[in-house]
């Protein structure tokens, strides 16, 4: 999921109409140049921990340049039923530390 880890994620959801749920796995990488998130999706996750399929790696540009933490969250925020995606860095430049956030609106995953 990338070369220096910065942070990382994880949400167990519901994403299609199978009643197994999904999980989003997310990382904070910091190659060199620009920081990205990454994600992909465990779709359909067994008792055993095992999916039916894994989705390929999304890369979403992301918003800082020394992460020290990361976090991803799902809500539907503006109420029309497909969730939102909010990506979260905590980042430490030289100077004073920032929250800095993405969101990915009406997230539509298909596998």
């Amino acid at each position: 999921m990338g070369t220096r880890g910065e942070g990382a994620d994880l949400v167990v959801t519901n994403l299609d109409q199978d009643p197994r749920p999904e999980m989003i796995l997310m990382a904070y990488d910091a190659p060199q140049g620009a920081n990205n998130f990454r994600y992909k999706v465990g779709w359909n996750l067994g008792m055993d921990g095992k999916t039916m399929l894994w989705s390929r790696m999304t890369q979403i540009e992301a918003i800082g340049s020394v992460g020290d933490g990361a976090g991803l969250a799902l809500a539907d925020l503006d109420g029309n039923g497909y969730p939102e995606m909010v990506l979260m860095a905590y980042d430490n430049p030289d100077g004073g530390n920032s929250f800095r956030y993405r969101i990915g609106w009406d997230l539509r995953l298909e596998w």
